[in-house]
């Protein structure tokens, strides 16, 4: 289990600042997943622009892990599918 805070953000959502930094901790994750023959993975994100963002980001940079994006709501829980 990986925990990682958004990147940074300004008032529209991630600045190009926080775009590089979830980029730089996707490739680090996706190397050390990559060496531990992890194939798929899910992405907890709050409902909030910045965590949305930042998952998208991650969902594109671990690429070609297989990655899912799961929406989770206040306290931990994960929303049902739309």
């Amino acid at each position: 289990m990986y925990l990682v805070r958004h990147g940074e953000d300004g008032d529209d959502g991630l600045t190009a600042r926080g775009v590089h930094q979830v980029q730089t901790t996707s490739r680090r994750i996706r190397t050390e997943l990559t060496e531990r023959g992890v194939e798929e993975l899910v992405i907890y994100h709050s409902p909030l622009t910045r965590a949305v963002q930042s998952a998208e980001v991650m969902r594109v940079e671990l690429c070609p892990l297989r990655a899912e994006l799961e929406e989770a709501a206040e306290g931990g829980y994960a929303m049902p599918r739309r």
